[in-house]
């Protein structure tokens, strides 16, 4: 495989990297602006959950 071809492979995962990055940001702020939020006692519970789930599961 030649340079150029490794080359324009690693710019295209950047480029398809940066696009997904960007909508995700943008679909997050979509969800604070429709009131889509959680507070961080609600965050903390959730993780605990799964960490507990994850525990059971083991």
């Amino acid at each position: 495989m030649s340079i150029e071809v490794l080359a324009r492979e690693a710019l295209e995962r950047a480029v398809d990297y940066d696009d997904w990055f960007i909508h995700e940001v943008e679909t997050g702020l979509a969800q604070i602006d429709a009131g889509q939020t959680l507070t961080h006692d609600a965050v903390g519970m959730r993780l605990a959950r799964k960490l507990a789930d994850h525990d059971d599961h083991r």
